[in-house]
C-alpha cells in the first residue's frame, strides 16, 4: 500500500495548526495508526509505540504533540504511528487486566503496520510491562525481525534508550534533534550504533 493511499483511509483530518490529522481504527477501541501530516514534500517517517492513547483524527494527545516535535527536528513532514498493542489504554494497568482476563488487544503487529512503505522507523515502545512482559516481548520480537530481515532499505532509530536498552517512550524524553541510528538485530540496544549527525533532510 503506498503512503498516498494509507492517508486515504485515516478519517478525520482538519487544518488546525496547518496539521492534517487522521486515524484508523479496527474497531471500537483499537488503534490500528495515527497520522499526522504538515509538510507533504518531505520524508514521512514511522514510529512505533507500546499501545495507543487517546489520540485520534481529531484530538492530539502528549504523545501524538512530542511526536510532532520529534519529527519536525529530524526533516520529517508527516508522520505515522504504530503500536506493539492496538488496545486504546492510557493507564498499563488497563492492558495488563485486558491481556491476563484473556481479551483480544490487537492482531499481529506487523500485519497492522504498513513498515515497507518507510525509509525511516523511530522505535519507542519504552521498557516492557513487567507484568506482561513475555506478550511485549513476543510482539517486539516479529517487529525486529521484519526490519531485519526486509529486503528494503530502512533506517532504525530510537530517541533515547533505557537503562536497560530499550527505546524511550518520547513523552518521558526532552527534545532531540539528532536521533541514534540501531541496529534492530542488536537488540537490546545497550550501546547505540551512531548519532545521526546528518539526519535533517
Amino acid at each position: 500500500m503506498e503512503l498516498l493511499g494509507l492517508r486515504r483511509r485515516h478519517q478525520g483530518r482538519d487544518e488546525v495548526n496547518a496539521i492534517r490529522r487522521g486515524a484508523h481504527f479496527s474497531g471500537p477501541g483499537f488503534r490500528t495508526s495515527l497520522l499526522r501530516v504538515w509538510d507533504e514534500g518531505k520524508e514521512t517517517g514511522a514510529f512505533i509505540g507500546l499501545n495507543p492513547g487517546m489520540a485520534n483524527g481529531d484530538v492530539d494527545d502528549m504523545t501524538a504533540t512530542k511526536m510532532v516535535g520529534f519529527a519536525k527536528r529530524w526533516g520529517w513532514g508527516a508522520y505515522i504511528a504504530y503500536n506493539l498493542f492496538e488496545y486504546v489504554a492510557t493507564d498499563p494497568s488497563e492492558l495488563v487486566a485486558r491481556i491476563r482476563a484473556g481479551h483480544e488487544v490487537g492482531v499481529n503487529p506487523i500485519e497492522a503496520m504498513d513498515l515497507i512503505n518507510h525509509s525511516t522507523v523511530c522505535l519507542a515502545w519504552g521498557n516492557p510491562i513487567p507484568k506482561i512482559k513475555m506478550e511485549c516481548e513476543v510482539r517486539i520480537a516479529l517487529i525486529l525481525k521484519f526490519l531485519t530481515c526486509s529486503a528494503w532499505r530502512c533506517r532504525t532509530i530510537v530517541a533515547g534508550t533505557t537503562k536497560g536498552g530499550h527505546p524511550s517512550h518520547l513523552s518521558r524524553l526532552p527534545y532531540v534533534d539528532s536521533p541514534w541510528v540501531v541496529s534492530p538485530a542488536k537488540y537490546p540496544f545497550i550501546k547505540p550504533v551512531k548519532k545521526a549527525a546528518a539526519f535533517r533532510a
